[in-house]
Parts: structure tokens; C-alpha cells; sequence
């Protein structure tokens, strides 16, 4: 690994939040041992939606490909029913499309638990795709319209049947829902309900693909609208992260350099939100194996190790890949103090505090070029340009008393692939 990288660093920008410069890294305790992990956390099989055809199936092509851990994301239901006032429970019509309620909790978790037998080398944590709400508008005279239905969560880490079987989604047959698809929009209520069940569970819950991705539709003569749902990040809490996409992809401009996400994190640092959101990597795309992915510090290779990383935001979300390079460290140090911290940590001290990365090549033989950003509150603080293997830091200035801030990284090479990294969180305060 080369040493600090001053001779290849260009286009370093000073902004208002502090002196930058690059210098060495000071001396210290080195980081606990974690296993690096890539992951892939959207994934249907025969079980919904499929675009592969078992969970076994799923496994042999992670295993080809290199992937460590699946998230196996099925949907939990997909039911729609529209009856007729004032006998909606008797004059109904109803759609049901395959899913794990339909199919079986146990069946579903038994595949996945057979697919961690035959397949050792591939970890795969069963988990779920979920529309938690949905509404209708007009009335079959003219105008119906379903709403909602594209609105998506993804949860993790809930393995007892009874409890998922329990969750509070519309039209589940083992428990009605408090939200009727009758009366409606019923704003973040539904979602936080489900949200705050999941986590009284113990599960995880992301939103995902909060930009949409597919337009208005008509499915039997009624019409489906569709559309970005990104108010539902800000409307919501306590829920895990979200799914970041391509943005040239789905032709999103709401979510920028992740605007929306620097809000959040934003609103977190001065209270306004109980808890951090983090992202990983929209791949619910069928190359997802292949390309997209979400690379995570994990203290082991077990369930338990991955869930906990993941609720704690040791990842980064790879976007647009084929991606050249990996980030191998990302810190935060207070080199007043000597605190430390890495992604999704928060480091408690006066300052000033240095931003510390190294980047290396995927292919050691082919040094990669890239451009690297650290953000801070929503604002580039440095840009600086260089090429794998690559080391460095950003430095600024100490910050106020009782301030909190936060940094995270972006990383994007010459095509367009781009690694986001979740932040680390700062701090300031007036003793060392």
C-alpha cells in the first residue's frame, strides 16, 4: 500500500466548515478483527416474484460469483380485494399472486435453511418484501384506482412463523390490519405501525426502491399508480435504511448527491430524528448477483454478526458497478483526544477531526482511478483525485461545543460506478 497520498491527491477544495489538508495518519490502536462481507439483499425466488427459480438456485450463483451473504426477500403477501360497501366482507372481488403467506412461513424458512446446508459456503438469512398499506380512490362505476401498492419495505432477522404471520399489513389473513384500504390515505401511520412491530421483534427494516421505478399501470381495468415515495423516509422513523439506486437509472433527480439522505442524517444530528438511517445497494434488479451489492464488516461469518453490522451501518453500498476499487478503511479520529470510529460510529471529541480512507484496486494489477468525495452536513468538504491503491486523510478544523456533525464518503471512477458509504457521526466537545 502506498503511503499517505499527497503525490497523487488534486483538486483538494477548502470549504467553509474548515481547513483541509492531507497529511499522515498518528499512530494508534488498530481496529478490531472483522470479516469484510459482500452481500446481496433483494431477492425473490419461486416463493413471489422469482428471477430465480429456487433459493438453492440462489446459493449456487452466489457461489459462483462471490457473493458471501443473500438476503432472501420474497413477498410476504400479495393480496388486493375490493368489496362493496356495506357487504365488503361478502360481495368482494379479490387478486392473490404468490407469495410466502400463501405458500407457507415454515416451507420458506425450511428452503432457505436446506440451501445453508448444501451450500456452506453462502450465507442466507431469510427475510421478506412487504406492502404494508394500500388504498383505493374512485369506485368501480368509474375511476377506481389503487394506490400505494408500490410502496415497499424490506425487513430482516424475524425467523419465529407466529410473528411474522402476526405483522400488521392490509388484507393479511391471520391478522387483520388497523388500516383499511377504504378510507384513504392514511399518511406514515400504517408503515410506522409496521415498522415499530418489526422492531419490537428484533428485525430490520428498509425501505426500498423509495424513487419508484415504474410507472401508473392497469391491472384488470383498474388503474395502479405508481410513483417515488421519498416523503415516506422523512415521514417516517425508527426504521433501519433504504435502498439507494441508480439514479441515472430510474431518471431520479429528488434524491441528487443523496439530498434527501443528508436531511436525515442532518435531522439526526440535531435531534430531530430518534435514530440514524443508513443505506445498501438496490439490487432487486435480476443481475443484481453480478453487479450491484452491499460490502459490510461483520465481527463474524454468522447471522447473528451480519444482522448486527447491518443495524449498526458497517456497510457501503456499491451503485452502478462494474466497481474497479474497494474502500478498505474509512475513520474518523479526534486527534486532540485519540478517539476513533469507523461506519456508523460516533467519535466524541474537541477535534479537530481527521477523515481518514484508503482505497484499493479490485485487480492489484490495474491500478483504478476514482474520484473521492467527503461530505459533510450535506456539503462536499473535499474532493480529491487519485488512483488505487490510494491512502489519505481530511482534516478540519475543531468544531463548537456540543455540535454534532457527520462525514461519509463517495467514491465514483471515470465510468460512473460509484461506492456510498455510510457516515461516521462527530461529536464536538470541550474536553480531550
Amino acid at each position: 500500500m502506498r503511503p499517505a497520498a499527497t503525490p497523487v491527491a488534486r483538486g483538494l477544495l477548502a470549504a467553509a466548515v474548515g481547513v483541509l489538508w492531507l497529511t499522515a495518519w498518528p499512530s494508534g490502536a488498530a481496529a478490531a478483527e472483522e470479516v469484510r462481507l459482500t452481500m446481496v439483499s433483494h431477492l425473490h425466488s419461486d416463493f413471489s416474484s422469482g428471477w430465480v427459480p429456487s433459493m438453492e438456485a440462489a446459493a449456487r450463483r452466489a457461489e459462483a460469483e462471490g457473493v458471501d451473504v443473500l438476503i432472501c426477500t420474497d413477498h410476504l403477501l400479495r393480496r388486493v380485494e375490493y368489496g362493496l360497501w356495506p357487504a365488503r366482507r361478502w360481495l368482494r372481488q379479490e387478486v392473490r399472486l404468490n407469495a410466502v403467506l400463501e405458500r407457507g412461513v415454515e416451507a420458506y424458512l425450511a428452503q432457505i435453511a436446506l440451501a445453508n446446508q448444501r451450500h456452506p459456503r453462502v450465507l442466507l438469512l431469510p427475510g421478506f418484501e412487504v406492502v404494508p398499506f394500500y388504498y383505493w380512490s374512485g369506485s368501480p362505476l368509474g375511476g377506481l384506482t389503487l394506490h400505494a401498492w408500490h410502496q415497499h419495505l424490506l425487513i430482516a432477522g424475524l425467523t419465529d412463523p407466529a410473528v411474522i404471520r402476526a405483522l400488521p399489513v392490509t388484507s393479511n389473513p391471520f391478522r387483520p390490519s388497523p388500516f383499511d384500504p377504504y378510507h384513504g390515505d392514511q399518511g406514515a401511520r400504517p408503515y410506522q405501525a409496521f415498522i415499530e412491530a418489526c422492531r419490537e421483534a428484533g428485525g430490520l427494516v428498509f425501505w426500498a426502491h423509495p424513487w419508484g421505478g415504474v410507472d401508473d399501470q392497469v391491472l384488470r381495468g383498474v388503474r395502479v399508480a405508481a410513483g417515488p415515495y421519498f416523503e415516506q423516509l422523512a415521514d417516517t422513523d425508527h426504521y433501519t435504511g433504504f435502498e439507494y439506486g441508480d439514479l441515472e437509472v430510474y431518471g431520479s433527480k429528488t434524491l441528487g448527491r443523496a439530498e434527501v439522505w443528508d436531511q436525515l442524517l442532518m435531522d439526526y444530528c440535531r435531534g430531530r430524528r430518534s435514530s440514524p438511517v443508513w443505506v445498501i445497494a438496490d439490487t432487486s434488479m435480476p443481475n443484481a448477483l453480478a453487479d450491484k451489492r452491499t460490502v459490510l464488516w461483520a465481527a463474524a461469518r454468522t447471522p447473528e454478526a451480519v444482522l448486527a453490522a447491518l443495524r449498526a451501518g458497517r456497510m457501503y453500498a456499491v451503485v452502478r458497478p462494474p466497481m474497479p476499487m474497494v474502500l478498505e478503511t474509512c475513520r474518523v479520529r479526534d486527534l486532540a483526544g485519540g478517539a476513533e470510529g469507523t461506519l456508523g460510529e460516533t467519535v466524541r471529541g474537541r477535534g479537530p477531526m481527521a477523515v481518514r480512507v484508503r482505497v484499493g484496486p479490485v485487480d492489484p494489477r490495474r491500478p483504478a482511478a476514482f474520484m473521492l468525495s467527503v461530505i459533510r452536513d450535506g456539503a462536499v468538504m473535499a474532493r480529491i483525485g487519485g488512483e488505487a491503491p490510494w491512502e489519505g486523510q481530511v482534516v478540519e478544523d475543531p468544531g463548537t461545543p456540543g455540535a454534532r456533525t457527520y462525514y461519509r464518503v463517495e467514491i465514483e471512477d471515470a465510468a460512473g460506478a460509484r461506492i456510498v458509504a455510510n457516515p461516521i457521526f462527530a461529536h464536538f466537545t470541550d474536553q480531550e
